[in-house]
């Protein structure tokens, strides 16, 4: 049932739980609300009924792809003050219209040029300042507040980008799938590991030693960042709060990824004019 809680203005005893009339019905895996919970939903937020309709976001040509291009990479200029021009998506879109899986693949490109933009703007700011970084004099930052809250927004920032690290890779062998041997991408999709399941697809379009590279520098990602993050107790706080050596060659190392992504961004631009029709 869709319900709110309303304050009685009494006093708080008297909190209740109204149930609205509106009743949500799956189907097909989907939540339908009935036309009462509709309508109160766009009475509550001001939306006029009569006029207004739901509508998905959607680039309909190359004018519209050359604005949303052009104002995503504003953002990130704005954000940190550095130009940002990695994946062209006018020129993607060209392409992927002579393709036969074009609009599936100009769709990841989109996703994953937004993908980028945010780990450009986080891996910035994620770079540690001059006071935050390793300290040699074994400083207990818990006798130090300004300094152990500076570490803990560092370790939040690598949390978040390590993870997002891991979404670029995964999202970029998918595109390099759909663009080079499209009619695998649904088993690659469905493979246990699509890691291993992506050396396989490339043999034949990408020479081995980039394959073996990739997927090397993936493997560590996971091995030293994401794993202990997502699948055990953790191990980033252990370096970032620590105020010896350790903490320094392992920022670094993090931080480093960001080159080999935007490399690999780079090469995707170059990529365009290899693709067959």
């Amino acid at each position: 049932m869709y319900s709110r809680i309303i304050m009685d203005n009494k006093s708080q005893d008297s909190i209740v739980a109204e149930t609205t009339e509106a009743v949500k019905t799956k189907t097909n895996n989907k939540v339908n609300y009935s036309s009462a919970a509709e309508k109160e939903r766009r009475e509550f937020f001001g939306i006029d009924a009569n006029t207004f309709k739901d509508q998905e976001f959607k680039l309909r040509d190359k004018s519209e792809v050359v604005r949303f291009n052009e104002l995503l990479e504003d953002y990130v200029h704005d954000e940190i003050n550095i130009p940002f021009y990695a994946i062209t998506l006018p020129s993607w879109f060209d392409k992927c219209m002579t393709l036969p899986e074009g609009g599936r693949l100009f769709t990841a490109l989109v996703d994953l040029k937004i993908t980028l933009a945010f780990l450009f703007i986080d891996s910035i700011k994620a770079t540690p300042d001059g006071n935050s970084i390793n300290r040699k004099d074994d400083i207990n930052i818990l006798s130090n507040p300004v300094l152990f809250k500076k570490k803990l927004k560092m370790l939040h920032h690598n949390i978040d980008i390590a993870l997002r690290y891991r979404a670029f890779y995964d999202k970029f062998m998918g595109i390099l799938v759909l663009a080079l041997c499209p009619n695998d991408y649904d088993s690659f999709i469905k493979a246990d590991s699509r890691k291993k399941e992506f050396g396989k697809k490339m043999v034949g379009h990408l020479d081995s030693s980039s394959i073996k590279s990739l997927i090397a520098s993936i493997s560590h990602l996971d091995d030293t960042f994401r794993t202990p993050e997502v699948h055990q107790t953790g191990r980033m706080r252990k370096w970032v709060l620590s105020s010896q050596d350790l903490f320094l060659d392992n920022e670094f190392d993090l931080l480093g990824y960001m080159n080999d992504i935007l490399n690999l961004s780079i090469w995707l631009d170059e990529l365009i004019e290899t693709i067959d029709r």
